[in-house]
């Protein structure tokens, strides 16, 4: 766990994080269940995440398609307003996707000037301990 500052965007883990099994024992029909029955402990939080000003978005090996597939049966699909990014396999982990998305402006707010949070404002939630240490390494948060 590394959180030493500020939080303006949260990118979770899909399988293993926001569903109960981690993606290597995970099967596709498993996680629309594990989501819906996870929604209502999921859900009062997520709000009030983003209530309190936090972007929220996902970052998962799993397909795009999956992903959203179990957001929209669970109702979470509203909770999150930040890129859902499926497929994210590269050699420097989620960070190096996090790292684009800050660059190319991806966390931008509606309205806002600036290009968006600078990295060490992003936090990722994820349950594989090299993606965090990874994180750290790039100057994101992590948990």
């Amino acid at each position: 766990r590394y959180i030493p500052g500020r939080v303006d965007v949260i990118i979770f883990d899909f399988d293993g994080t926001l569903t109960a099994t981690p993606g290597d024992r995970q099967v596709r029909s498993r996680k629309r269940v594990e989501l819906c029955e996870r929604a209502g402990l999921l859900q009062p939080r997520l709000r009030a995440l983003r209530e309190a000003g936090c972007m929220l978005g996902i970052m998962s090996k799993s397909t795009h398609g999956t992903i959203m597939d179990a957001l929209e049966a669970a109702g979470l699909a509203a909770c999150f307003d930040g890129p859902v990014i499926g497929k994210a396999l590269g050699f420097e982990g989620k960070v190096g996707f996090i790292l684009d998305l800050a660059r190319q402006g991806s966390f931008r707010r509606p309205g806002d000037r600036r290009l968006g949070p600078a990295a060490h404002r992003i936090l990722l939630v994820d349950d594989d301990v090299l993606e965090l240490q990874r994180a750290v390494a790039g100057g994101v948060q992590a948990y």
